[in-house]
């Protein structure tokens, strides 16, 4: 598709033209579905393909259009963060009660001062999903956000193969390398550090 033609699908986009929102995200097909292969774990894959959470997305998006004010955002950033809500939504529904299982498995999740343990699972999943300027938003989100940062990567590795992929700390100890009590135990901290940060926001 030209340049030009994209230009005339974003002008209609920004006036609320669904079908104009159809024919975008066709044309920016590929980007989205690399995007989906970067930040769709294989905990979710084995639950949905990516274009069944493509078709989710852009279902999403055609429901929020009338309400979105891009401003100066790019219709391309938007979808990617309706994808990342997504996401997002798609790892409570099918992965809450595995997510408390892994607090507990750990240890450590207790709840936060503002809310459950599935809240706290939820935070982290946010934090590892959502772009940062979305995150800023979220005082706590910023704080787990921050805090991530703040991790060693073995622990990042950790947190994200634990609470995205929904991988076992058997699974997560045969690929950091390390057996599977120095995995419990590293888990254990990185969760104490970014429940802390929960709790401080």
């Amino acid at each position: 598709m030209s340049e030009e033609n994209i230009e005339g699908l974003v002008s209609r986009l920004r006036a609320g033209d669904t079908e104009a929102l159809a024919a975008y995200a066709d044309a920016h097909r590929p980007q989205l579905m690399r995007a989906l292969e970067r930040k769709v774990g294989s905990g979710l894959r084995r639950k949905l393909d990516l274009e069944d959470i493509l078709q989710e997305t852009l279902a999403r998006a055609v429901k929020d259009l009338p309400r979105v004010d891009f401003g100066e955002q790019a219709p391309l950033g938007w979808l990617m963060h309706v994808m990342d809500r997504q996401i997002v939504d798609l790892h409570r529904y099918h992965f809450a009660a595995q997510k408390r299982n892994a607090a507990q498995e750990v240890s450590v999740d207790r709840p936060s001062a503002s809310g459950s343990r599935a809240g706290f699972a939820d935070l982290l999943v946010a934090s590892m999903t959502s772009p940062s300027e979305a995150v800023s938003r979220d005082v706590r989100l910023m704080r787990v956000y921050q805090a991530m940062e703040q991790l060693s990567e073995d622990m990042r590795q950790a947190i994200r193969w634990r609470y995205l992929e929904s991988l076992s700390s058997q699974e997560i100890a045969k690929r950091l390398g390390k057996s599977d009590v120095a995995t419990r135990v590293l888990l254990s901290r990185a969760v104490r550090k970014l429940q802390s940060a929960v709790d401080a926001a």
